[in-house]
């Protein structure tokens, strides 16, 4: 008998409906708690049940969303609320979160202790000859065992941001580390202490007005990364959430370890221009015109977004963190994105020594107007592009997935069909309904000559589906880093008011849930999940030490396998494929811009090794100074394209207005700049070269 979702709805529905539900805060709390409970069980893909695992591991994980850097709380508040840490279940199940209630008292007294003593801590200059070290890394470090051990790290940790901001002032008036500036030393520790009091009071009015969200998201968490509970006003927020959106600036934001993390940049918008703020970086603060900058670490993406947004030609400076622990401020005019940039283009790639041409076609996601039915779709806007391509008589083509975070599984399904004559793209499995199989909806091959896909770790989801079957179908080269981002599940959003009797108001709504209901798989049987796509051919990768990825989550849904289906190999393939992946390795090997990202690379995992970070003003000068050294010459990007040439095309595009088209032209031309400085686009060109020489060699 197949599952119906609708089935455990109405279950739920007439479990709520023998609930005396009234608008009251605590009614209200124990509703939400048992609808999530019986939820998770129902619903998951897992099939795990709210045990006494589930809690133990809970437990861990609400630590952790309680206090991650382990700042505030001691080891005597752990060791009270240990007694807890089996009963977690119990307390879904009864709906009365008790750890939480006792657990958010005395974060807000540790928080409230901290405020008491930051002014004291920063009432007279911190000695930065001294030479002492402070360790961030939460992992390495246990709860403090008293107050004077608590004293002791928050001193360091206000040293730390001081001289931080002490050094960005001597670098912007140049001045020397030879003495202290004693005006410039007092106005930055007058500025850490305002900051720190307005972040720590934050800190309290959430901890009171979320502590529910925290601790049920916190617990969720253990089922795997992507179920999720949102609260009445971060349901309103959701296409930020989900998006990651942020009008003004053009960025994808997530949080990450208690800051607002950058994910993407969106092509075309004011932080692509700009071309400072990167994926990885993590911002700290916001600033609007001349005041004071506002600290957002550890506030929620949703709050955040409404500092970052704001008017055309407005300016907001944002203080970042970079991957390599450098605090810089990028400066951004806010504006729209141009819509055009995030579809489909093309370019045509001339070797220039033999006249071959090459296509290329960038893709930054899966998008589909589903609302309209003459919207752009993905798989559409591709199959233009071929069409364009191909009547240029081009002899391979390069699709570019590089930093595409997925969207609609439908064109990621169209899109792979148009590589391959019929046949099956992919299996998706449901707890309860089994194994679906989706194949191509067309029996038509668009392109048929050779093919790479070119991927990273920020290729997602959608971009995995499609490398993954036109891998397994021998169609396709996979050209990229180490592995794609590994995300093959799906999620469904519920509405939990559905199963309310009575809402009143919409303050007196219970939010949604975030589920992960089904995996996807290949047509190999194995699963994108957790590993991710390994490319045939692997490149060193920029973000390799950033750690993107399922696998690097807590909790993800492992890998496994179903059974494989039949399916018909690409009748042309490649011979002496392992002599191109040799050339390939030894031009990787001789290239100097490869040479430097991967000497960046160690060095910044030998920074996250150690986590420890001088206080001795000279050392912290240096160390700065030399990473930025290094950054320098990683952006100072050289013509890497020097045996190719681009050629525009004409092409047909779509747009309102006389000015967006030349801000579009203007942009395809900054485009074509930054190919022809792109390690990996000129390395792939160089495989498919070789791949065609070797095809007609051999025929």
């Amino acid at each position: 008998m197949k599952f119906k979702y609708k089935k455990y709805i109405l279950i739920l529905s007439i479990f709520v409906l023998f609930l005396n539900l009234k608008p009251v805060n605590e009614l209200k709390e124990k509703t939400l708690l048992q609808i999530i409970q019986q939820g998770l069980e129902a619903w998951h893909y897992s099939g795990k049940k709210t045990d006494n695992y589930f809690s133990e591991t809970g437990f861990k994980e609400y630590l952790k969303y309680l206090d991650y850097n382990k700042r505030f709380l001691l080891k005597s508040d752990i060791e009270e609320f240990e007694r807890y840490k089996d009963r977690i279940d119990d307390q879904l199940l009864k709906g009365k979160p008790e750890l939480m209630k006792i657990a958010s008292e005395k974060i807000s007294l540790r928080i409230n202790h901290i405020l008491g003593i930051i002014n004291d801590l920063l009432s007279k200059p911190f000695d930065y000859t001294k030479n002492e070290n402070i360790l961030f890394s939460p992992d390495k470090r246990e709860y403090f065992t008293n107050k004077s051990e608590q004293r002791e790290y928050w001193r360091k940790l206000l040293k730390y941001e001081s001289l931080n901001r002490y050094i960005t002032n001597l670098k912007s008036k140049k001045l020397s580390v030879k003495s202290i500036d004693k005006k410039i030393e007092k106005k930055v520790r007058e500025q850490v202490s305002k900051s720190y009091v307005r972040k720590l009071k934050r800190k309290l009015k959430t901890n009171e007005k979320d502590a529910i969200s925290l601790f049920l998201n916190s617990i969720i968490q253990v089922f795997d990364p992507h179920t999720a509970y949102f609260p009445p006003k971060q349901l309103e927020d959701f296409d930020i959430e989900m998006t990651g959106k942020l009008e003004g600036i053009g960025a994808l934001l997530g949080e990450k370890e208690g800051y607002v993390s950058v994910v993407r940049i969106i092509p075309g918008g004011p932080s692509w221009k700009q071309k400072e703020l990167q994926a990885g970086d993590l911002i700290l603060k916001v600033g609007q015109k001349d005041k004071e900058p506002l600290d957002i670490i550890g506030m929620r993406t949703v709050d955040a977004v409404k500092y970052i947004r704001g008017k055309k030609g407005t300016l907001v400076k944002l203080t970042v963190k970079k991957p390599d622990g450098r605090i810089i401020v990028i400066p951004i005019v806010r504006d729209i994105v141009v819509i055009e940039e995030t579809f489909a283009k093309s370019a045509i790639i001339k070797e220039k020594s033999t006249n071959s041409l090459y296509g290329y076609i960038y893709l930054p996601g899966f998008y589909n107007d589903f609302k309209n039915k003459n919207g752009r779709k993905s798989s559409e806007d591709v199959k233009k592009e071929l069409i364009n391509l191909k009547s240029q008589n081009i002899e391979g083509l390069i699709l570019d997935l590089r930093g595409n975070s997925g969207g609609a599984l439908n064109d990621a399904i169209s899109l792979s069909g148009l590589f391959i004559k019929k046949g099956p793209i992919l299996q998706t499995k449901n707890r309860h309904t089994g194994i679906r199989i989706l194949n191509d909806p067309d029996p038509d091959i668009q392109f048929d000559k050779p093919l790479i896909v070119l991927v990273n770790s920020l290729s997602a989801s959608a971009s995995e589906i499609v490398a993954a079957a036109l891998q397994d179908y021998g169609r396709a080269i996979i050209v990229g880093g180490s592995h794609s981002f590994g995300k093959g599940t799906v999620q469904m959003m519920i509405d939990l008011n559905r199963f309310r009797r009575n809402q009143e108001s919409k303050n007196d709504s219970l939010g949604a849930f975030k589920i992960t209901i089904q995996k996807f798989y290949r047509i190999t049987g194995s699963s994108n999940q957790y590993e991710g796509v390994i490319p045939d051919i692997i490149l060193p990768d920029r973000f390799d030490h950033l750690k993107i990825g399922e696998k690097f989550y807590d909790h993800p849904l492992k890998s496994d396998t179903i059974r494989s289906l039949e399916y018909k190999k690409w009748e042309s393939k490649i011979s002496n494929f392992n002599k191109i992946k040799q050339l390939s390795k030894n031009r990787v090997k001789n290239n100097s811009g490869f040479s430097i990202i991967k000497r960046y690379i160690e060095k910044l995992k030998e920074i996250r090794k150690l986590n420890l970070y001088s206080l001795n003003l000279k050392k912290a000068f240096k160390e700065q100074l030399s990473l930025e050294k290094e950054m320098k010459i990683i952006n100072k990007k050289e013509k890497q394209l020097k045996d190719f040439s681009i050629i525009s095309l004409s092409l047909n595009r779509r747009f309102n207005s006389e000015k967006l088209k030349k801000v579009a032209e203007e942009m395809e031309k900054t485009w074509h700049e930054e190919m022809e400085k792109d390690l990996y686009l000129n390395e792939s060109l160089l495989i498919l070269r070789d791949i065609i020489n070797n095809s007609k060699k051999n025929s």
